[in-house]
């Protein structure tokens, strides 16, 4: 992951720059990657080089097995972006309209010159670092009712409710959308278990 911060910020600097086009160039950081010093040399060489780079993070709150209260003094990730002086957004990461505008506006303003953004994506993790069960999580201490709790807010099922609601959709009601989406849980959870046996 740290190493695709540094060809986003070369490819947005290099060819973008080379071509006179607007390409961008965007790099997929979590909020563990975020503590590994190239990235901070990324942040800062994209905003003294003005690359059109964004750095989109995702903060699941964890970091391999550790909790973000206890490796970070905040669990605000965009707090780095300030510190460089770079455009961010601080997004609910389960809400896909939510996460397009904002990348939207962020990488008009790249393709005017502007520079890099940053865009932090607060979402959760629902398994395991190590394992596809919520339930296993080597090293890590989480409720289950959070784990529910998130996964209530799950961005497809947020998506696909909005649009039935606006007629957006050939679902008829929410009822077949959550039996279609448990129908689609449990052929996962036989795949999952058909692998692991």
């Amino acid at each position: 992951m740290v190493e695709m911060a540094q060809q986003a910020l070369w490819a947005g600097q290099g060819p973008a720059k080379l071509s006179g086009t607007d390409d961008v160039g965007v790099a997929y950081i979590g909020d563990g990657a975020v503590e590994e010093g190239v990235v901070h040399e990324s942040f800062n060489l994209a905003k003294t080089q003005n690359a059109p780079v964004l750095f989109v993070i995702e903060n699941n709150l964890f970091a391999s097995h550790m909790h973000i209260s206890l490796r970070q003094p905040s669990n605000m990730i965009s707090r780095f972006a300030i510190a460089n002086n770079i455009p961010h957004k601080l997004v609910d990461g389960n809400d896909v309209v939510a996460v397009t505008k904002a990348s939207k506006e962020l990488i008009d303003d790249m393709r005017l010159g502007k520079g890099p953004a940053l865009i932090e994506l607060v979402t959760y993790r629902w398994y395991g670092h190590v394992d596809w069960r919520d339930d296993v999580d080597v090293g890590v201490e989480r409720s289950l009712d959070d784990i529910e709790n998130w996964k209530a807010r799950d961005p497809i099922l947020r998506l696909s409710k909005s649009m039935i609601k606006a007629k957006m959709s050939d679902l008829p009601s929410e009822e077949t959308l959550r039996r279609y989406w448990n129908d689609v849980r449990q052929t996962q959870g036989e795949i999952f278990k058909i692998k692991t046996d």
